[in-house]
């Protein structure tokens, strides 16, 4: 099956090196699982997608990083990976199908309206594991590369599961 994922510009060297392996799957408010995002949607309109914006004193707080007026997040539609995932692979799952199960609806519905609304959580699907390099079969660069001027941060906040 073929599907994208979106990445930003700084993420592509460890994505070469140890494949795809990070995404934030919400199950609330406070709660993250880790899991890899993909869509079978071509367009990075919606996704909730982040566009390099800056980041507040309170997302500095929050991550427990030193916050400076010049700090940003990474363009994560700067960078369209086509992944082909060999057919019949378990672990990836539709999103509809997976959060009907396991994300309460209170959460899950504000979810997908900042992620563009039900039309675009229709085409998501959450992989649970390691897409491997191998897999990448194409690389698009839909921006150009930063001059890491601002300086971009690449953390995530702490999920259930990861250690201290």
């Amino acid at each position: 099956m073929l599907l994208y994922h979106y990445t930003a510009h700084e993420c592509w060297p460890s994505i070469t090196r140890e494949g795809i392996n990070k995404g934030e799957v919400a199950l609330g408010p406070h709660d993250w699982l880790n899991a890899v995002w993909l869509t079978s949607d071509r367009s990075t309109d919606g996704h909730g997608l982040s566009g390099g914006c800056p980041v507040t004193p309170e997302d500095a707080q929050f991550l427990r990083l030193p916050w400076t007026d010049d700090l940003v997040w990474p363009n994560t539609r700067a960078v369209r990976l086509t992944v082909k995932v060999p057919h019949g692979d378990r672990s990836l799952v539709s999103w509809k199908s997976w959060a009907n199960k396991h994300v309460c609806p209170k959460w899950r519905k504000p979810y997908e309206e900042a992620g563009g609304g039900r039309a675009k959580a229709k085409t998501w699907f959450i992989y649970w594991g390691v897409v491997p390099p191998a897999w990448i079969v194409q690389k698009e660069d839909l921006l150009p590369p930063p001059y890491c001027d601002p300086p971009m941060i690449l953390v995530s906040p702490r999920r259930r599961g990861d250690t201290p």
